[in-house]
């Protein structure tokens, strides 16, 4: 019996092909994981895709893979298309950029839309060919012309970001509108994106809200803790401190790092809740444990301050190292400081000017105003009025009193 073609059911039974047959594919994909092999098989790698687990992972890619080949070289497109993605992941083959692109170009050439967008990628990420956007856009267009809501999506983040055609947010919405209407939850939270920008010319908050609750409606993590934002801030609906915190609730109850970090905030300015510092503390720990990095900044401060917790100049060291090597430029700021005076820390002017640079060519103001310090008394480098005054004017330009006085100190003796 011949192979199913590209345009009969994608869910091949592969015991068709002998008497005794493998499992059928259906069968392999109830053994591992169904959404990730399906997505995997599609070529859906996003981050947060996961192939099968466990011991027997390898072996039924392995049987995928053999069983992908027999219908491959019968001129199924599915199998050929699988295949593909098989040698690009290698699962259950050695991994072959060149191999993926054979296979999808065999598959692309019966029309078969998934191998168009594969090959798109393949251009897109230089593998197994040169990187060529404006290549990868044509066979992102050739599957979007079948209405492959993937390859809309795509198509929408490459306008938005103005890569292999011109940065056009119009455009982006155009194509995530067709994904979303599809279904797509993605293109339905960055539609959401596209109209919650505050200076965006596409700004719409009650379409925003919209998108959101849509993608929510499918269980989308960021799209819940967006809507609690925009509840917050009073963005297309009249704002509901309680609100906002009832949909933080629903995101950080499945770890997301965002929503803990603004549940942390409620309960630290009495938002919707009693303030109460210790309960912030607890979410931003949450937060802060999966390297939110204005959650680790947050918990420097609090150990700082003594907010919550009991003032602890180390523990406050650590959360802000490890939120300033992230690039958190508040936290550099700080980290620079406490070398600067010695806060629980040897006094370490090299690592005080090194902290203070990276923060102060980020434009923080107060680091800027400390280098010109350091350069005016010599601290840790020799002195050096000319970038001591560079540092001052920096700072004052944003206004920054201390700045300003310094300036005003070194005219007096020049």
């Amino acid at each position: 019996m011949p192979l199913p073609t590209p345009n009969q059911t994608r869910n091949v039974d592969f015991s068709a092909m002998s008497e005794k047959g493998p499992p059928a594919y259906n069968d392999i994909v109830v053994q591992v994981d169904e959404l990730s092999f399906n997505d995997l098989v599609e070529g859906d790698l996003s981050e947060n895709s996961v192939g099968p687990k466990g011991e027997n992972a390898e072996k039924l890619y392995a049987d995928a893979a053999e069983w992908f080949k027999k219908g491959a070289s019968q001129g199924s497109a599915y199998a050929q298309n699988s295949l593909g993605v098989l040698y690009r992941e290698g699962k259950g083959v050695q991994q072959s950029y060149s191999m993926a692109k054979e296979w999808f170009l065999k598959a692309a050439d019966q029309g078969y839309v998934d191998a168009e967008f594969n090959l798109g990628l393949l251009h897109e990420n230089g593998q197994g060919v040169p990187l060529d956007l404006h290549q990868a856009v044509e066979w992102f267009l050739k599957a979007t012309d079948q209405g492959s809501n993937a390859a809309q999506f795509k198509m929408g983040v490459l306008c938005s970001r103005g890569k292999g055609v011109p940065q056009d947010d119009q455009k982006a919405a155009e194509w995530y509108l067709k994904a979303a209407m599809q279904g797509n939850v993605t293109a339905q939270f960055n539609l959401g994106l596209l109209y919650c920008q505050e200076q965006g010319a596409l700004q719409d908050y009650p379409k925003a809200m919209q998108w959101f609750l849509k993608a929510a409606d499918q269980g989308h993590v960021s799209s819940l803790c967006s809507i609690g934002l925009m509840y917050n801030q009073g963005q297309g609906v009249e704002q509901n401190y309680q609100k906002a915190m009832e949909w933080y609730l629903k995101a950080a109850r499945q770890g997301d790092a965002t929503a803990q970090y603004n549940i942390g905030s409620c309960y630290q300015n009495g938002k919707g809740v009693p303030q109460d510092y210790l309960k912030a503390m607890g979410w931003f720990t949450k937060a802060a444990c999966q390297g939110y990095a204005d959650a680790e900044y947050i918990m420097g401060e609090l150990y700082r301050t003594g907010n919550g917790p009991p003032k602890d100049f180390q523990k406050a060291m650590k959360w802000y190292l490890k939120a300033a090597h992230q690039g958190h430029v508040d936290a550099q700021f700080f980290v620079g400081a406490m070398f600067h005076l010695g806060k629980d820390v040897p006094v370490d002017y090299p690592k005080a000017m090194e902290w203070h640079t990276k923060s102060a060519n980020q434009g923080q103001v107060s680091s800027q105003c400390s280098l010109g310090i350091m350069y005016q008394h010599g601290h840790g480098v020799p002195v050096d009025l000319e970038k001591a005054r560079d540092w001052y004017l920096k700072a004052a330009e944003q206004g920054d009193d201390c700045a300003i006085k310094s300036l005003e100190e070194l005219s007096k003796h020049s």
